[in-house]
């Protein structure tokens, strides 16, 4: 089998569009596991409805996992499911994202175009869609991921943890039908610098209002892994007490944002 199209629906239904219809009609794809080494196992029978040259399979109890698409070769045999489509759609996925749930499913293409489903146990978060440094200041926008959406308009706070000290620093946050925005201020960033930690690491979160639990801002809903190599934002310089902070957005290993305070001297200051 080989497909032209693969998604995975907010049902977590698998929707293949085949480049023909099968010579063999299936009743069932097979899940096969792939482990970190050696020969994927036995597999797990998932039942496929098929309609001409569109087939879809409903996931929903797959065990998290990375797991191979496999189907009849018209040979007799079961062999991996050929695929021509990368798999990200990021409207597709943002409609994902957008109802509550504990396991996120992906459509995976292996350089040889072998169609893989990964499975993954999530907690919600607040998904990052714009980083924007000004003057004073760093604008975050984005949304709910994986977690209940409040209608309507209503005022919550993003809290800036300093990693390793423990100091909290929060700002005002609207949330709209699930979208959040803010401005976070730098200067009481600067203010709260602790100077022997050289580096100030600041780790925000979304929370208050109508929210039931504190949401970390991050960037998972593309497939760009590594961000923290990969992108990076334009550092603030601050006038501060005789000397410049330069505070800078950043992406974590764990593609989580963060916030960089270090203090410089007059010359690094100045350049």
């Amino acid at each position: 089998m080989r497909a032209r199209r693969n998604r995975v629906g907010p049902d977590d239904v698998l929707h293949l569009e085949l480049a023909e219809e099968p010579p063999v009609r299936p009743d069932r794809l097979l899940l096969r596991p792939v482990p970190e080494h050696g020969d994927t196992g036995t597999g797990l029978p998932v039942p496929v409805r098929l309609r001409g040259t569109r087939a879809s399979a409903d996931l929903g109890g797959l065990p998290a996992g990375l797991w191979e698409v496999c189907g009849p070769d018209g040979g007799g045999r079961t062999a991996p499911v050929r695929t021509e489509d990368p798999g990200l759609n990021l409207a597709d996925r943002y409609g994902y994202i957008a109802r509550p749930r504990s396991r996120d499913l992906r459509v995976l293409r292996t350089p040889d175009g072998r169609l893989r489903v990964q499975v993954a146990e999530v907690r919600p978060y607040a998904e990052v869609e714009l980083v924007r440094s000004r003057e004073e200041t760093v604008a975050v926008r984005g949304e709910l991921a994986f977690a209940a959406r409040p209608p309507g308009r209503h005022r919550v706070r993003i809290v800036l943890r300093q990693r390793h000290v423990g100091t909290e620093l929060a700002c005002g946050a609207l949330l709209d039908d699930g979208a959040f925005s803010a401005e976070i201020p730098l200067r009481p960033l600067a203010d709260a610098h602790a100077e022997e930690r050289g580096k100030n690491l600041w780790d925000p979160v979304l929370a208050g209002g109508p929210l039931n639990a504190e949401l970390r801002l991050a960037s998972r809903a593309d497939d760009i892994a590594g961000k923290k190599q990969r992108i990076g934002f334009r550092p603030v310089r601050l006038p501060h007490g005789g000397r410049t902070m330069r505070i800078t957005p950043y992406y974590t290993v764990h593609d989580d944002l963060s916030l960089a305070a270090t203090a410089l001297d007059r010359a690094e200051g100045a350049r």
